[in-house]
């Protein structure tokens, strides 16, 4: 199986298939194409690739072998693979609650680096070695492509793990969680040599971001909008089946709105602004991997404030992204927002309670871009987003465009209409 695997990287990286072969090209296209992985401020010289081998190197450990135990009604054949065990509760209960099995084998990526004997890793490491003198060639001559190319060392490593659960599981259908991960195409093909029946899960952001090459048996995909877009890319989007489920973490809120789009009393004079953290993430140097910069979120900050100096009636509640409840104090958040809105009324949600439990606690929820948008529209809330400069999002005369505004006008209109 390591063969297999190892020559299905070099046969998608030195592209030798066919040009008639539209899925191997699909994932030689994703396979050098961006990754969240990817630290896109080393410098990627020519020596960077064999700086990341030997990173690989370091994470080669040993372990006892992980234990599995599965109950009567376990499906046995079926498994579902992650990034790591951390989720492993809210991806059993979103399976099931959609098909009703129990699915308890796993495969996480974050274990293809440990082994059970030491032959295990003397092989691994051997195998590494080799990949790597052969694909710097390909390295040294795409030099936009460098990092992603150095990431394939960690996917090939992280594929042979995949492919050795499979077969020692006997596993005939895989659910693929984390499908934006830009080695899961070629893993498809893989699979597919194997007699492995794969159903891709996607996440809750737009196909379009992270997943517009993806090769598949059956799509799930979390919100109707989902749809649009497979259909929109259908020469890039391939599967043979596609259901509609709903949000990953739906465990959390699907008892917590029985009425859709219904809010509680007080909050017709609220307003909701969602926040991406993006003046954090550019403190960071992370704006690269996201869909916003600090400018995009300002600008609408001022618009709300602009709107609440007209309306005192209204409102405002900040509903602040992870990054900033775990990165900053309350003076730091206070600083921040207070440039922009001023002597209006606004506060901070509670930041002990979950952002999706608290959507009917005001009329509109408005922001950028956030998943967390998308999961309340699902849940029958009206939202406004304002995507500015944001590739692909949203599909021009789709259901999610008329949700959109892009200058302040529009804006006005939208809330006057709302609250009028």
């Amino acid at each position: 199986m390591v063969s297999l695997v190892f020559f299905q990287f070099i046969y998608i990286i030195y592209g030798f298939y066919p040009k008639r072969d539209t899925l191997s090209g699909i994932a030689h296209s994703s396979l050098f194409g961006k990754s969240f992985r990817i630290n896109e401020t080393e410098d990627t010289s020519a020596l960077f690739l064999f700086r990341i081998l030997f990173r690989a190197f370091k994470n080669i450990k040993l372990r006892s072998g992980r234990q599995m135990d599965f109950s009567e009604d376990d499906d046995t054949n079926v498994a579902f693979l992650d990034s790591d065990p951390k989720s492993i509760t809210y991806r059993k209960y979103y399976i099931k609650n959609y098909t009703g099995k129990n699915v308890n084998k796993t495969i996480f990526r974050s274990e293809a680096f440990f082994f059970v004997n030491k032959w295990q890793a003397i092989k691994t490491a051997i195998n590494l070695f080799l990949y790597t003198l052969l694909i710097y060639p390909v390295y040294l001559f795409n030099k936009n492509q460098r990092a992603a190319i150095a990431l394939t060392i960690y996917e090939l490593a992280e594929n042979n793990h995949f492919i050795s659960e499979v077969k020692r599981l006997n596993i005939k259908k895989l659910y693929i969680f984390c499908i934006y991960e830009k080695d899961t195409n070629v893993l498809y093909l893989l699979l597919k040599k194997t007699g492995v029946r794969v159903v891709k899960i996607s996440s809750d952001g737009p196909l379009l971001l992270w997943n517009k090459l993806l090769l598949t048996d059956e799509l799930v995909v979390s919100f109707s909008y989902q749809m649009e877009e497979a259909a929109y890319m259908k020469d890039t989007i391939i599967y043979s089946a596609i259901y509609h489920w709903g949000p990953e973490m739906i465990e959390e809120t699907k008892n917590r709105y029985p009425e859709r789009g219904k809010i509680k009393e007080f909050a017709y004079n609220s307003i909701g602004f969602y926040s991406t953290a993006s003046w954090i993430r550019n403190r960071k140097q992370q704006l690269k991997r996201g869909v916003s910069i600090p400018e995009n979120e300002i600008r609408i900050l001022t618009w709300l404030n602009q709107y609440l100096e007209c309306k005192p009636q209204l409102k405002l509640l900040i509903f602040l992204h992870p990054k900033e409840k775990k990165e900053s104090n309350y003076d730091e958040l206070l600083n921040w927002y207070s440039q922009f809105l001023g002597n209006s009324r606004w506060e901070f949600a509670p930041i002990e309670k979950p952002t999706s439990s608290m959507f009917d606690e005001v009329k509109l929820g408005v922001g950028y871009y956030s998943t967390v948008l998308l999961e309340r529209d699902y849940y029958g809330f009206e939202t406004l987003m304002s995507p500015i400069g944001m590739n692909d999002f949203p599909i021009p005369s789709s259901s999610m465009d008329s949700k959109c505004v892009y200058n302040e006008d529009n804006f006005i209109k939208k809330l006057d209409f709302i609250y009028s």
